[in-house]
């Protein structure tokens, strides 16, 4: 289903658009590995031409009737149906509808019969052709089959929950919705599993090219290809290469795009089951986008001209303005735009880019660049709205989850509890057998009868309780996945923005890097209170206490909120009492969570007046330590009615102080359990209007001081004039103010003569200070995240080597001196922790290089794991600049002394 997602003035609007299209590129989160890429659609396009994958007609049933199977029959029907219904051709379902009923109802098995009935409760809320508005009751009234006993059944459940969420944008909720149908679908060559195979491999390569995964949604579509044509299905070739171009588009790839589009102009010229127009379009919208304005406005007019969708002919009028402007003729392309009506939030980034190329050609380049800044912002609020949607979504299935989970635990205690009253009655009759009968025969009888019913009894508990456990199993790696699989596109977010806020010499790009680094670490602090409030809810939150000297980890706490407090303009005053001066078993980490929690709050909700943070303790004579930690505030104060809900997770105070401050209410939850963890509690005290009072407080051993570590020194991190590099630069082009080092490293990206001179060691170890030469292997398997840790090592004078692999990490220590090793923990293949094994070992000459592992899961068990094989830092991402650069500092600190 198709988803249609000669003068010197010309070369000025051509200079100024590629040099805007420069201005953009920062704004892009993750770079893609383009040369792979392009091979890889290429390779796709031409593989559906040769071997000529086109659905000559889209009416399914002209296919020889005589020549189906049973199966292939009701596969058709059903295949009609579902592409009826999403694409929204509502006058169409009810015959359609009515005609897979006749077919099911006369060649189809029980399976089909069920599947027809889940259809037809899909449709009750659906055919209003609000689906939107209608999603809670849709998916109310198909949830009873998503447990149903049948496989297939439960499968086309999950299959059209997933299709409508991608309908809806939810791209995550989409994905996990297929995973949940693919799972399903056993390992055998049934015509159901076969069917499966090709509906769910077809969702996942849409919702692929939806979440622009372009290398996966072109792996999948070589996967689709082999199952139809091994079902014997027609292939439809122009559906999956036009999704494909949405996909590139959205990476800017416009060069493979073209090559695509001209693919589909000639496969267009064999069928006609393409949607009309649209090929023209996005090849006029890939013209444009290179500078090829003649050529654009070409296909743009022979969209307009075979277009049936409004949809369409609006962007292609649009292309078609563009290339007028591209071309310096201003006057047609403002003719050509007032004859478009209401421009959609989809082309709206395009409406700018004319008006911008209409300034530019008017002689106002200065407007035009406005113009393209707008179009600029108005694409980075589009995509993180989209990833704000989509983390609702997801925060609301992972809800929904846990309360179907708590729904399934009643029932069992509801089960067992009927188990244990039918046993009662059993053992009742028993005894009276006995007594009536006083025959010891008949005595042993019942015995036997009732340990055999018992022994029924414990095995059948012992099955839920598995069940019981393996579903809170399952739970768990949900968790720990989907806490991966944010933090992984965080890590770019935060890192690209970190490095434009603190590097960039454009203050206005410095001050939306800003807002974008903001937001990324809203997001992040969001999803790490998720994470602590989901293992909380199941009990899989520990603690991991360590000898801890007490006043430099409260001190660190206190002063860290001093600059937020001034800049708001209030009264902050702390108080770390001398008795503090001692070491106590704790989690330090966990208690400074709890302290700036508290303090994050109470700045937070006063507007004027002071905060004071008061810490004291008292020492019993069996040595355990009693802290309190009082933290006071002279803002709104909470009304009593309110109090009672504050320490409720997802609950706020008040609804008015939600608009004002925003915030997830999980933080007073976390901090109330992590209190109780350490044998403590908290407590409030509070007056409406004038302010209040939270004391947290916690019970920790006494231990012996332990001799102190060897501290961090900060690392003031500039780049003088010198370090910038001395290429000729374009006052009209992006400069990133990244130096080049002294030497050119060559990655195993690269093509690396086998004898090549090994790189010389310049790193000197007597400044540690100074990172200026150092060598830095970066083990990384995602190409971005190689990127991300090269911009931001390079203002130091880091040299980066780089491995895709563990075991090109192993070959590159074995050709190349390297100071630091940063091993990333989760690889395909051989992991961080398997490498790190190998280098420890003595598989490398390099036996005892500084290892920082890194990782984006948070598991005190990965921690563990990456120490106890060798490593010797442990960061997880996303990884902040300075924290990195400490960190390396840190090492060779440690290697100097």
């Amino acid at each position: 289903m198709i988803r249609a997602i000669k003068s010197k003035k010309r070369l000025l609007i051509r200079t100024v658009s590629a040099t805007i299209l420069a201005l953009a590129l920062p704004y892009v989160s993750f770079a893609q590995d383009q040369s792979a890429t392009r091979n890889a659609a290429i390779a796709l396009a031409e593989r559906i031409e040769t071997q000529n994958l086109i659905k000559v007609d889209d009416n399914l049933l002209l296919k020889p009737v005589a020549t189906m199977t049973a199966a292939q029959k009701v596969e058709t029907s059903r295949t009609l149906l579902y592409e009826v219904i999403f694409t929204e051709n509502m006058s169409e379902i009810d015959a359609l509808l009515e005609s897979h009923k006749i077919a099911v109802e006369t060649f189809g098995d029980p399976s089909d019969l069920k599947a027809l009935e889940l259809f037809e409760s899909f449709l009750i809320h659906y055919e209003s052709g609000l689906a939107a508005d209608n999603y809670d009751a849709i998916i109310s009234d198909i949830s009873p089959y998503f447990t149903d006993d049948d496989w297939f059944v439960a499968f086309q459940a999950f299959a059209l929950k997933s299709q409508l969420e991608a309908d809806l944008i939810q791209r995550m909720t989409a994905m996990e919705s297929a995973q949940e149908a693919l799972k399903l679908i056993p390992n055998d060559l049934s015509d159901h599993a076969k069917e499966a195979r090709i509906r769910i491999t077809d969702i996942i390569v849409y919702l692929h090219n939806l979440q622009h995964n372009t290398d996966l949604a072109i792996e999948n579509s070589d996967h689709l290809i082999n199952l139809k044509l091994e079902a014997g299905q027609t292939v439809d070739g122009i559906e999956l290469l036009n999704n494909l171009m949405y996909s590139l588009g959205i990476w800017r790839d416009h060069e493979t795009s073209l090559a695509i589009a001209e693919t589909l102009k000639r496969l267009e010229q064999q069928s006609s089951s393409t949607t009309a127009g649209l090929t023209q379009m996005r090849l006029s919208q890939a013209y444009a986008e290179n500078g090829d304005f003649s050529d654009a406005e070409k296909n743009a007019l022979e969209a307009i001209e075979k277009g049936q969708i409004e949809a369409i002919v609006t962007r292609a009028k649009i292309q078609l303005a563009i290339s007028y402007a591209g071309q310096g003729k201003p006057e047609d392309a403002r003719k050509t735009l007032a004859s478009i009506g209401e421009v959609s939030e989809h082309d709206r980034t395009y409406y700018l880019y004319a008006e911008a190329l209409i300034a530019i050609a008017e002689g106002q380049p200065l407007e035009g660049v406005k113009l393209l800044n707008r179009r600029l912002d108005e694409s980075v609020q589009t995509i993180l709205a989209a990833n704000s949607r989509d983390t609702t979504a997801l925060l609301a299935s992972l809800e929904n989850t846990r309360e179907r989970q708590q729904e399934r635990e009643k029932a069992l205690i509801r089960e067992n509890q009927l188990k244990a009253q039918k046993i009662l009655v059993q053992q009742r009759v028993n005894r009276l057998l006995m007594v009536l009968l006083g025959l010891l025969g008949a005595a042993l009888i019942a015995a036997l009868f009732f340990a055999r019913y018992r022994d029924k009894v414990s095995k059948e508990l012992a099955i839920k309780t598995k069940e019981a456990e393996s579903a809170d199993r399952m739970k768990t790696e949900f968790l720990g996945m989907i806490s991966h699989e944010l933090r992984t596109p965080l890590n770019g977010i935060i890192g690209i923005a970190d490095f434009l806020t603190h590097r960039h010499k454009d203050p206005d790009v410095r001050q939306k890097s800003g807002i974008i680094l903001e937001s990324g670490n809203i997001l992040f602090g969001l999803l790490e209170a998720i994470i602590d409030m989901a293992r909380i809810d199941g009990n899989k939150l520990h603690l991991y206490p360590e000898p801890t000297a007490l006043a430099p980890l409260l001190k660190d706490v206190a002063y860290a909120w001093e600059d937020e407090a001034r800049a708001k303009g209030i009264t902050y005053t702390h108080f770390i009492s001398d008795d503090l001066n001692i070491t106590a078993e704790c989690d330090g980490k966990r208690l400074q969570q709890c302290l700036n929690s508290l303090l994050s709050n109470a700045i937070k909700f006063t507007d004027g007046g002071r905060v004071h943070l008061h810490v004291t303790e008292e020492t019993s004579p069996d040595g355990e330590v009693y802290l309190q930690a009082i933290v006071a505030d002279t803002g709104m104060g909470i009304r009593p009615e309110v109090q009672a809900k504050l320490f409720k997770p997802f609950l706020q105070a008040d609804s008015s102080m939600t608009r004002k401050h925003n915030g997830s209410g999980l933080s007073l939850a976390i901090v109330r359990s992590l209190a109780r963890m350490m044998n403590g509690d908290i407590t409030l005290v509070s007056t409406a209007g004038r302010g209040s009072e939270f004391k947290l407080t916690a019970r920790l051993p006494h231990v012996d001081p332990v001799a102190p570590a060897q501290t961090t020194p900060a690392v003031d991190v500039t780049v003088t004039p010198d370090q910038i590099s001395s290429e000729t630069q374009d006052d009209n082009v992006l400069d990133l103010m990244v130096p080049m080092t002294n030497q050119d490293v060559p990655s195993l990206h690269q093509s690396v003569p086998s004898d090549a001179a090994p790189l010389r060691r310049v790193a000197s170890v007597t400044d540690p200070t100074n990172l200026s030469g150092v060598t830095v292997l970066i083990v990384e398997d995602v190409p971005s995240n190689q990127e991300i840790i090269k911009l931001l090592l390079a203002p130091q004078g880091i040299q980066c080597l780089t491995a895709d692999s563990g075991a090109d990490a192993l070959d590159v220590l074995n050709a190349y001196p390297v100071d630091i090793v940063l091993m990333d923990v989760r690889m395909p293949g051989m992991d961080g922790v398997e490498t790190t094994q190998a280098i420890r070992a003595g598989q490398t000459s390099n036996t005892h290089v500084p290892i920082i592992a890194l990782t984006a899961d948070t598991d005190a068990e990965t921690n563990a794991d990456c120490l106890a094989a060798g490593a010797d830092v442990f960061l997880t991402k996303p990884v902040m600049r300075q924290e990195l650069i400490d960190a390396i500092i840190h090492l060779r600190q440690q290697r100097a002394a």
